[in-house]
């Protein structure tokens, strides 16, 4: 499902970008609208936002300060700049925030939807070192949250990332996708409590994010080819 925030002081223009993007996308979109650039910053803070189109012209903060706000919470953040405005050095200023589509009100209905659709589909990209970074605060984010469940939708939000980057980014750095490197640091950590017989295989359930004991047991089994229990009788040996 994508999500798109519309940020723009003209009511009728939101409503025509959204009627374009539900006739391209049908019921594959989800549209966010507000006239407000502190309002938009709070939606992209709060939500997977794939593609924000801003005017420059806004309510509260201006587009260019909103721009800013959004690139500070997301260094990956996809925006759009659909405006009136002609200043060079606004346009500059967007530009340096890696902002690439900068298109002149007005536009044909064809050809803006044809652009906001190349804006999403393209994949954000982060410098090699930043992706480096990127991927071992991810990483570090896993083990000390091994106790939770730890879907691919939670930790992209917690790491402002959409899901579809977070898992092309650590598939394409680590070799392993990663709802595989997830079960299999769970269940290496599993094997490490499973060797202190005072713990209730019910508890090391929980204690790495398994709300159902039979369901940790099934995924245990599928990846060890024994259940936690059988793991546990080899140390009685």
């Amino acid at each position: 499902m994508l999500k798109v925030v519309i940020a723009d002081l003209e009511p009728i223009q939101r409503k025509c970008i959204k009627a374009l993007l539900q006739e391209r996308y049908r019921r594959q979109v989800v549209v966010l609208e507000t006239d407000n650039g502190q309002e938009a910053c709070e939606y992209v803070e709060k939500d997977n936002i794939d593609l924000v189109i801003m005017d420059h012209r806004l309510t509260g903060m201006n587009g260019l300060t909103s721009a800013v706000e959004m690139r500070r919470h997301n260094p990956l953040q996809k925006l759009m700049v659909f405006t009136m405005e002609e200043d060079p050095q606004l346009k500059k200023s967007f530009n340096k925030l890696g902002v690439k589509q900068y298109i002149k009100k007005p536009s044909r209905p064809r050809i803006l939807i044809d652009l906001i659709s190349k804006g999403l589909s393209e994949t954000p990209q982060l410098p090699a070192r930043k992706v480096t970074l990127k991927i071992s605060e991810i990483v570090q984010f896993i083990e000390g949250n091994l106790n939770r469940d730890l879907t691919l939708t939670y930790v992209a939000e917690k790491m402002n990332l959409s899901s579809y980057y977070l898992s092309k980014m650590f598939k394409k750095e680590l070799g392993v996708n990663f709802v595989k490197y997830v079960t299999d640091r769970k269940m290496e950590k599993a094997k490490e409590l499973l060797k202190n017989f005072d713990v209730p295989i019910i508890n090391i359930a929980f204690a790495i994010g398994y709300a159902e004991p039979s369901y940790f047991t099934k995924v245990f089994k599928r990846v060890e080819n024994m259940t936690p229990s059988q793991y546990r009788n080899q140390f009685y040996r």
